[in-house]
């Protein structure tokens, strides 16, 4: 079977106060804006608690693609597996290209996920909170067509702290 892969979005977003477009990333500097959701609260979790993070922005998905008449997402164990090896080689490379230069899809050759036609991936930094990280999304045109996609049934979802930063990621599969 022949896979179509799409990247809607080649933009990642960043929770800082300032933006500048430089090759399809936003990377922050102090004389730029851009539009962009900044998140404002602070709130402080542990390692065990990212599942409860990955839950609650899959929830907020699925209610943002229901009001839009798109059927809901599944959550998928082997998009999940990617979304959780993307999320944090994005704390080493905050990229849609892994570490090594590949392609963020190559993720799921290794794991040998073939059950797709279409695939996409959404990052984002900085967000401590699933609200804050889906409203950031949601902010950006692209990744907004990524979550409400209806090529896509499936998606995985990583969060990851590195530091004091908060990184996420969505490996959505059709």
């Amino acid at each position: 079977m022949k896979k179509t892969i799409l990247l809607l979005t080649t933009a990642i977003i960043t929770a800082t106060m300032s933006f500048t477009a430089l090759a399809n990333c936003f990377v922050p500097t102090s004389t730029t804006t851009a539009n962009c959701v900044t998140p404002v609260e602070t709130v402080q979790i542990q390692q065990d608690e990212y599942y409860a993070f990955e839950q609650r922005v899959f929830e907020l998905i699925n209610e943002k693609r229901i009001e839009a008449g798109v059927p809901a997402l599944t959550y998928s164990i082997e998009a999940d597996k990617a979304a959780e090896i993307r999320v944090k080689e994005a704390s080493v490379s905050f990229s849609h290209s892994r570490p090594d230069g590949s392609s963020c899809f190559t993720v799921l050759d290794e794991l040998a996920i073939d059950d797709y036609r279409f695939a996409g991936e959404n990052l984002a930094a900085g967000f401590k909170t699933p609200e804050g990280v889906v409203a950031g999304w949601f902010a950006s045109e692209g990744h907004k067509e990524n979550m409400l996609s209806a090529d896509y049934n499936r998606v995985g979802i990583g969060c990851y702290k590195s530091g004091d930063r908060y990184y996420w990621s969505q490996m959505f599969l059709g």
